[in-house]
């Protein structure tokens, strides 16, 4: 009875972390993390941009906050405590660089007496080398002053010489050119063999299912990151009017598929630019990960793949 007690609270305790595991599981998967970015800029503020950004989990149960401007800063809040903060950590750095100083300070010193002292036997030490130099080169140049007039070589032998040699140099430099050649022809039948190669890969009818899955596919993983609201808000002056009225050309271009999104204010009199801009979204992960197992278990691509390997 013991032994079915123990193995039933064992079960349980298993039961209970595998069905804790499950949960989280599906949380991470179907729970979507929530993203928000604003900034903006005011007229005349030193700082080029103010942005805050916010990415959350589970009703803000799990928290990450950037801000800027300054030094910029993160922190990672799981409910109301504080897991991560960067600027905790510089500090606490800061604060090592100034123990350290003061260590560093009194080795250089130290240090500085041993370099002395090194500095005057390297000093003794050249010295002598230089003296016991100049003794071999004295007694090399009495050598060479007995000799020299028996080395002598003909003049006309040396010039013989010189033209052997410059023919040979002239007969190599052609036959390294021809060579050069040669190789340039194997090389351009060769890249020619791998481009038709490559063109045939890109015609066949696996690459071209595989290209519209991809395609399918991620403009799927990019529908469900991109940001369900987006606003901004521009007020823009260059100094020139004939500057401006181009950028309100293109701008006028882009209005119809932008609308109400991205709202621009022309300063014709002042060189500026200013306004604020928000940003928010949703990801969820299953459709992430659902898409991406769907293409790497498609056929094709992976027909594909095997088609580059092989060369």
């Amino acid at each position: 009875m013991i032994i079915i007690s123990i193995l039933k609270v064992i079960g349980i305790t298993l039961l209970v972390i595998l069905g804790t595991l499950v949960v989280l599981l599906l949380l991470v998967l179907f729970v979507p993390f929530v993203y928000k970015a604003n900034g903006y800029r005011k007229e005349g503020m030193d700082a080029y941009i103010c942005v805050n950004a916010r990415v959350s989990w589970l009703f803000r149960l799990v928290r990450v906050i950037f801000t800027y401007p300054g030094k910029p800063q993160i922190k990672v809040k799981l409910l109301f405590f504080t897991i991560y903060n960067s600027e905790r950590k510089e500090k606490k750095k800061l604060r090592k660089t100034q123990k350290n100083k003061g260590k560093d300070s009194g080795e250089k010193k130290e240090d500085g007496k041993k370099e002395k002292s090194r500095k005057e036997e390297r000093q003794i030490r050249t010295l002598t080398i230089e003296e016991s130099v100049q003794e071999e080169v004295e007694t090399a140049s009495d050598g060479t002053e007995n000799t020299g007039e028996s080395s002598k070589t003909p003049f006309f032998k040396s010039l013989k010489e010189k033209i052997i040699s410059f023919f040979e140099k002239i007969r190599l430099t052609i036959l390294e050119f021809c060579a050069k050649i040669k190789n340039a022809n194997s090389q351009y039948e060769k890249l020619t063999s791998e481009i038709n190669y490559y063109i045939g890969i890109w015609n066949s009818e696996e690459c071209q299912r595989a290209l519209a899955l991809c395609v399918t596919k991620l403009k799927r993983i990019l529908k469900s990151i991109m940001p369900k609201v987006f606003r901004l808000n521009l007020v823009i002056g260059t100094g020139d009017p004939a500057s401006l009225a181009k950028i309100l050309e293109i701008y006028s271009i882009i209005y119809p598929y932008v609308g109400k999104t991205i709202i621009v204010i022309p300063d014709f009199d002042n060189s500026v630019i200013y306004g604020d801009f928000l940003i928010r979204g949703r990801v969820t992960s299953w459709i992430i990960l659902w898409n991406a197992f769907r293409l790497y278990r498609d056929r094709n691509i992976r027909k594909v793949i095997a088609m580059f390997r092989k060369d």
